[in-house]
């Protein structure tokens, strides 16, 4: 595994590991942050080790297809609900989803989708994060998020400011309470 990926797993496990704090914890088992991993299939080796970690973290509940639609479900349907009821959206890029994106895909589908809720500002509003796995330019699509890119050393924290926001809103967790819980220990 090459440091990026390394770098990358390290932004999630901190993100991960900042939203499970202890004295938090309570707040978070309760209303558990929704977070849908959208992604090109060629991509699904590292996504999948994002989803395991966020997976073993309290208070985060993430989704990826091939860990929650059973055999028999509807596919379509099973994506609508997720990206519905999502509260952070993780799209995650490489050179090969962008090019997914310009062409009829399950990923083009997810992302336009994921953008229309965005663009239509429902009552709880989504928060889309680009999340770059390698070297890339995000697409024009969504090139108004701020992206973190897990490829350098400063996606650890633009990553975590996005949560940190999203959580203020979801569970009123504030990021110097929690600098004072970590100053304490």
């Amino acid at each position: 595994m090459d440091w990026r990926w390394q770098l990358g797993l390290m932004v999630i496990r901190g993100l991960a590991n900042w939203l499970g704090h202890e004295s938090d914890l309570s707040k978070l088992k309760d209303n558990p942050v929704r977070v849908f991993l959208a992604h090109a299939s060629e991509d699904k080796a590292i996504v999948r080790k994002i989803y395991a970690t966020l997976l073993e973290q309290p208070g985060v509940k993430p989704w990826m297809d091939e860990n929650e639609i059973l055999p028999g479900q509807d596919w379509d349907r099973m994506i609508s609900e997720s990206l519905e009821n999502a509260q952070i959206a993780l799209i995650c890029l490489t050179n090969q989803a962008i090019k997914k994106l310009s062409t009829e895909s399950y990923f083009q589908r997810e992302v336009n989708t994921i953008v229309d809720r965005a663009n239509k500002k429902v009552s709880e509003e989504i928060l889309i994060i680009p999340v770059l796995l390698e070297s890339c330019v995000p697409p024009k699509l969504i090139a108004r998020w701020q992206w973190a890119s897990l490829d350098d050393k400063r996606g650890y924290n633009r990553l975590l400011d996005l949560i940190v926001e999203k959580s203020k809103l979801l569970n009123s967790v504030t990021r110097s309470s929690i600098a004072a819980n970590y100053a304490q220990e």
